[in-house]
């Protein structure tokens, strides 16, 4: 009953937030409603999250959030109620395209559940829960699951709440937490934990799903071309179909052409799109050098990477907006919208954010303040931006004790290693390229080169899209010359906006061009069309650049997707916990309090704070490391290692932990050994002990003074 009730409040917000951004009702009715229901969610769960931060209490914050959305709602009834004939209006509207031209109206259909099928795929193939309610991460190799879960649990079972890491007590929580509050917010209103992780992906992944048609079709105005835009978005990539035809041209000899072709199309040796030493991809990939790192979207940023889907999603209507109501004095509302993303997806935001500022500078310049109302509806777009904003960049900025997020000079995002020098690359690494060219080409195949192509191709004969082709040149010059995060690899998540713009600009050359069905299928006589010798060319270059653009993205989606919802132990997934660490957490959960921290080991999979919500002293570094927190987990191991030595507990007591799990993984990891050094057993005492074969749980009390 709570989770519907919030959703409730949710889509009565986003109503109105939609119909402030949308007076003109310029959005179709699919987008309005997925949109509203998005863009809700986010807008509740932020009241929720202010309730909670401010109560201490995640419970009273979720009802606190949710009551004052329906006294929002209540304040605005009359809106609201003109809101609902207006989005009345939009179905019928909807309802009347349907009979005028049923064809394309269910051609669209068909489409965007085509895009929502595969997100939703792929984004429950992400997380699997078995018979006995155990969390199963797909995608062999992708780890983030278990830090999602930390996360999610954690702000779920915290009392009093606190924004802090699961993995570094006392440490500010500083990766993008509003999908993971989401999904707390569920929890504790009552959700099961697998409804609570899929269903604000879910809902973000229909809305992207329209955003990306609504896009297309807003910007190259024919439906196959918004098919193809919003397919080569999620499944575009480079040029790993050359790889793909050596497998095939190696295996050819000895099955034949077409028998090796099929074998390597439904069993692929390697992900096409992630043929990198350095990065990984299958482990089979760590021995290629091609060093292809543009894993295809789909797989890499909407699948594990559950902040980005419904970050992706209000980033792709804030872009859609802008086009609708690029002539209208109301187009800076919708930089209003920018101010959900800090907390969202922090790389949407800064991307989106440099993109606004090319718009601003571009439009001013261009049109400057003609229009009645312009000046005051940029200050009321600006200043609901800034309010929503300001809040969120500063807890991210203003993070005690971190360092090293990024903005280092880096020149051509994962093409090398660049420890030396941020322009040439470093000599002895394997797997690297030197000549930047070859290497964007590779990663990003015929969607490059069509956007270079098309850029001056655009820039001469379109003035309306210069805004554009400077916004997306800027963007692919941060990507490619500014590493924003510890790991270049993540400039990956920033230059997806480059993607989205190029891909835009590309097609927009067969806009015109090319002869496609568009609003009467039934009437479209091939023959006479695209055979047609006057625009069979084009029509041909277009297939070829849509079909090789997604070929090799394609195949590796095809991978993941062929095994549908199965759980594939082995080979498709693999689990987090079992039956022993699960009595072991049922334990932690009765008799412990719910922020009280463990001392364990750093595994990624560690279970204490997966299964119970507590907090552990040090986990996985290598998430640690890449939000800012380098030097907390060298001064953490250094006190662990103390500890270890001579049984100091000063400094695990000064950070608030109390408890240490003593098990295999832990003893392993740091060497100890009690007939070895018995200090630190000394300096505790046990509490809880469980043996499961070979393996063994001490849960131990730390003296401290």
């Amino acid at each position: 009953m709570a989770p519907a009730a919030f959703f409730l409040a949710s889509f009565g917000i986003g109503i109105l937030l939609v119909a402030w951004l949308d007076p003109k009702r310029k959005i179709s009715a699919w987008c309005a409603t997925t949109f509203a229901l998005a863009l809700g969610m986010v807008a509740a769960g932020f009241l929720a999250l202010g309730f909670s931060v401010g109560f201490e209490n995640s419970g009273v914050g979720a009802g606190a959030g949710i009551a004052s959305a329906f006294f929002l709602i209540a304040l605005n009834l009359r809106m609201l109620a003109k809101a609902l004939l207006d989005f009345k209006e939009r179905w019928r509207a909807q309802y009347a395209r349907f009979r005028n031209h049923p064809g394309s109206e269910i051609g669209s259909a068909l489409g965007i559940a085509f895009l929502v099928l595969l997100l939703a795929i792929v984004g429950i193939q992400a997380m699997r829960w078995n018979s006995q309610g155990a969390a199963q991460a797909s995608f062999m190799g992708w780890g983030d699951g278990a830090y999602h879960l930390d996360t999610i649990r954690y702000l779920a079972t915290a009392d009093p709440f606190v924004l802090q890491e699961s993995l570094a007590a006392g440490a500010r929580l500083r990766y993008p937490l509003a999908v993971e509050f989401l999904s707390a917010l569920l929890m504790r209103l009552g959700s099961p934990i697998a409804f609570a992780w899929h269903a604000p992906t879910i809902i973000g992944a229909i809305a992207l799903a329209s955003a990306l048609w609504e896009a297309g079709f807003i910007f190259l105005r024919r439906r196959a071309l918004a098919f193809s835009f919003a397919f080569l978005a999620l499944v575009g990539s480079g040029l790993g179909f050359a790889w793909f035809a050596r497998d095939v041209a190696k295996d050819a000899p000895a099955a034949g052409w077409i028998p090796a072709l099929v074998q390597n199309f439904q069993n692929p040796e390697f992900e096409y799109t992630h043929l990198d030493v350095r990065t990984g991809g299958k482990t089979e990939a760590q021995q290629s050098d091609a060093n292809i790192a543009w894993i295809v979207p789909l797989v890499s940023f909407f699948a594990h990477q559950r902040t980005f889907v419904l970050g992706a999603a209000l980033g792709v209507l804030f872009l859609a907006g802008l086009l609708l109501y690029q002539d209208s004095e109301t187009k800076w509302r919708w930089f209003a919208l920018l101010g959900f993303l800090p907390l969202v997806h922090t790389h949407t935001f800064l991307a989106l954010g440099a993109f606004a500022l090319v718009w601003f500078l571009y439009r001013r310049a261009w049109d400057g303040w003609n229009r009645p109302g312009e000046r005051r509806e940029f200050f009321v777009g600006a200043a609901a931006g800034i309010a929503v904003a300001l809040p969120q960049v500063w807890y991210i900025v203003s993070t005690p004790g971190a360092s090293g997020i990024g903005f280092v000079p880096w020149f051509g995002w994962t093409m090398c290693t660049h420890a030396r020098s941020w322009l040439l690359c470093d000599p002895g690494v394997a797997a690297i390229d030197t000549n930047a060219v070859w290497f964007w080409l590779k990663n990003f195949g015929l969607i490059f080169a069509g956007w270079v192509f098309a850029s001056f191709w655009a820039w001469k004969q379109r003035h309306d899209l210069r805004v554009f082709v400077i916004a997306s040149w800027v963007l692919f010059a941060i990507g490619n010359l500014v590493k924003l995060q510890p790991w270049e690899f993540d400039n990956n998540k920033f230059l997806f906006w480059w993607w989205i713009m190029a891909i835009l600009i590309a097609l927009n050359l067969f806009e015109e061009k090319a002869k496609l069905p568009d609003a009467r299928f039934a009437n479209y006589d091939l023959r006479k069309n695209f055979l047609n010798p006057k625009f069979l060319f084009v029509n041909l270059i277009l297939v070829v650049f849509v079909f090789f653009g997604s070929f090799s993205g394609a195949l590796d989606v095809w991978s993941r997707v062929k095994y549908g919802f199965r759980i594939v132990p082995g080979v498709m997934h693999f689990g987090y916990s079992g039956v022993a660490e699960e009595t072991v957490a049922q334990w932690i959960r009765q008799n412990t309090k719910p922020n009280d921290a463990f001392l364990t080991s750093s595994s990624p999979s560690q279970f204490v704070p997966m299964l119970t919500g507590r907090p552990i002293y040090l986990g996985y570094p290598g998430w640690l490391w890449s939000h800012g927190y380098n030097a907390l987990v060298q001064e953490r191991t250094a006190a662990i290692r103390e500890f270890l030595r001579a049984g100091a507990t000063d400094r695990l007591c000064q950070a608030g932990v109390g408890l240490w799990l003593a098990d295999n993984d832990f003893l392993r990891e740091y060497s100890a050994d009690k007939n070895v050094n018995p200090a630190p057993w000394d300096a505790t005492r046990s509490l809880f002990s469980y043996q499961d074969g070979a393996r063994s749980w001490d849960i131990r009390k730390i003296n401290c003074r």
